[in-house]
């Protein structure tokens, strides 16, 4: 081995040598949070960035990639009552990778006026559930998404920022309610001395709707 070569490889290995203890002290030095104050952290910061959103931790375990850290998993739900509701889920690995949230996904958002539904068929986990809806605002948000035409036209009427959504569970099993049940989707108005009310397959299908005077 040449007097170069043997230069490069010294280097190497001093190198090496001096950046194990960094390695070796990476977990050390993370910060040391509990369960429930890893949590707090989270929570606190996504109450500051969103204030008064619905927020709601699915599942929190031991991250699998970083020691002394957790791997927090939640849903996040924006204007609950709206007829097309902010609803997101986000992962965090904290405090290792801090309040960057690792993955995200986006199921429902309006945008420009127009409701967008990404994600229509997921439960609170964030896994398909068999083609069902099992999310009421999700369900809520659903007739917006496909330009229901009752509904646009309560909405054109009352202002979007004036209308309500509250979807509740019905249970009759038939042939298209293969789950047992359908959602029954009240969008309301301080503007309005009527209800429309929206029937809504398990499986996402609109049934019809009905005006109620109140």
């Amino acid at each position: 081995m040449d007097l170069l070569a043997k230069i490069v490889v010294l280097f190497v290995i001093i190198a090496a040598a001096c950046s194990l203890p960094f390695v070796l002290n990476y977990s050390a030095n993370q910060p040391s949070y509990t369960k429930s104050a890893a949590i707090s952290m989270v929570i606190n910061d996504l109450q500051q960035k969103l204030p008064g959103a619905n927020i709601t931790i699915i599942n929190v375990t031991n991250s699998s990639v970083h020691k002394n850290s957790w791997n927090i998993y939640l849903e996040l739900i924006k204007g609950e009552s709206s007829p097309c509701p902010y609803i997101k889920t986000i992962q965090y690995d904290y405090p290792a990778m801090g309040l960057v949230n690792v993955t995200s996904a986006v199921y429902t958002a309006y945008e420009g006026g127009t409701c967008f539904v990404y994600a229509e068929f997921m439960n609170r986990t964030g896994s398909p559930s068999e083609g069902l809806i099992t999310l009421p605002e999700i369900a809520a948000a659903v007739p917006l998404n496909r330009s229901y035409a009752p509904l646009v036209s309560y909405i054109n009427a009352n202002g979007y920022n004036k209308t309500f959504a509250h979807a509740v569970k019905a249970f009759n099993t038939s042939q298209q309610n293969p789950a047992g049940y359908y959602w029954l989707i009240n969008y309301s108005s301080v503007n309005s001395n009527e209800i429309l009310q929206v029937a809504l397959s398990s499986n996402g299908t609109i049934l019809g709707s009905s005006i109620i005077r109140r």
